[in-house]
C-alpha cells in the first residue's frame, strides 16, 4: 500500500464494529489528490496497489474461448509467500465493486450530499468548525476502507469476510468498468468479453455483495454518529436552510429517502441492478 499526499487528517476511525477489512497501514490517510487519482465524493479513492491483491491468492484467468473465467490459484514462492500472475502484466488487481462506481452510486443516493455539506461547513464562523473538517473525513473513512478491502490471507473470502480486491486477467478488467458503468445506468455496451465479464462477476457474486452490504452497513453508521453528535437536536428545515448544520441534517434527509423501501438506492440494490443485467 502507499500514503496519500497533502494530508487533512488522519483515519483515526475504528472500523473493528462495522467490518472485517484488512485495517489501513499506520501512515495511510484519506485525502484530496490530484484529478488523475479516482475520487469518492472529492476525496482520493484508492488506498492500494497492485500487491494488495496478493493475499486472497487467487486470479480469475480468461478462458481460451473469451466466454468465461477460471479461478486459478497463485503460486508461492521459495518464502511460501503469493507471487503475482505470470507473465507480468497479464492480470490486474481488480477492486470488484468499481471505486467511480461507487461514487457514481454515492452521488445517486446523496451520499456525497453529506460529505460536501459536511465539508463547506467547515468554512462557518463556529466553534464546531474543526470537528466538522475532521468529521468530513471521517464520514467517509468506513465506506472508502470497505471497497479498498483486502484479504487477510487465503482463507478470508471462504470464512466470510470483506474482500473487495482479487486479481484478473487485465483484458477482462480493463472492458469491465464500462460493463458495469453501462449496467448501472440501464444498458452494458456490447463488448466481445462481456460474457467473460458477467462470468467473472457471477463467480465473486457472493464477495461483492457482502461488500456492497457493509458499505451500506457503515454509511448508515456514519449517518447515525452524526445524528448523535454535531446534528443532536437539530431538524432538518422544510424550507431555507438557515445554519450549516440544519444544511447537513437536510442533507441527511434526502439521502435517507432516497435508499428508502425495498427499491431505495442503496449501494446493495445498485449493485444488484449490475449483477442482474446479462451479457
Amino acid at each position: 500500500m502507499f500514503a496519500s499526499l497533502f494530508v487533512f487528517v488522519p483515519l483515526a476511525l475504528s472500523l473493528s464494529q462495522v467490518t472485517t477489512a484488512a485495517p489501513l497501514a499506520g501512515n495511510e490517510t484519506l485525502s484530496i489528490l490530484s484529478k488523475r487519482d479516482t475520487q469518492i465524493c472529492g476525496f482520493s479513492g484508492r488506498l492500494v496497489d497492485f500487491n494488495s491483491c496478493l493475499p486472497a491468492g487467487i486470479n480469475f484467468k480468461l478462458n481460451a474461448d473469451s466466454k468465461g473465467v477460471t479461478k486459478v490459484a497463485l503460486t508461492k514462492n521459495a518464502q511460501n509467500e503469493f507471487e503475482v500472475p505470470a507473465p507480468a502484466k497479464s492480470s490486474e488487481c481488480d477492486h470488484i465493486i468499481e471505486l467511480a462506481l461507487l461514487n457514481t452510486m454515492f452521488v445517486k443516493n446523496g451520499f456525497c450530499a453529506i460529505a460536501t455539506a459536511l465539508t463547506s461547513s467547515a468554512g462557518d464562523a463556529s466553534a464546531q468548525a474543526e470537528q466538522k473538517a475532521s468529521i468530513s473525513l471521517l464520514f467517509l473513512n468506513a465506506p472508502v476502507e470497505l471497497v479498498n478491502a483486502q484479504a487477510r490471507d487465503a482463507n478470508s473470502i471462504a470464512a466470510g469476510q470483506t474482500v473487495n480486491l482479487v486479481f484478473v486477467t487485465t483484458s477482462v478488467n480493463q472492458q469491465k468498468k464500462n460493463f458495469v458503468t453501462g449496467a448501472l445506468a440501464g444498458s452494458a455496451p456490447q463488448n466481445a468479453l462481456n460474457e467473460a465479464i458477467v462470468d467473472y462477476l457471477t463467480k465473486t457474486k457472493t464477495q461483492s455483495q457482502r461488500v456492497a452490504a457493509a458499505i451500506d452497513a457503515a454509511c448508515a453508521a456514519s449517518i447515525t454518529r452524526l445524528k448523535n453528535g454535531i446534528l443532536r437536536g437539530v431538524t432538518a428545515p422544510a424550507g431555507r436552510a438557515r445554519t450549516a448544520d440544519e444544511r447537513i441534517a437536510q442533507a441527511v434527509a434526502a439521502h435517507e429517502h432516497a435508499i428508502a423501501g425495498a427499491t431505495g438506492l442503496t449501494i446493495a440494490n445498485q449493485w444488484k441492478k449490475v449483477l442482474d443485467t446479462p451479457a
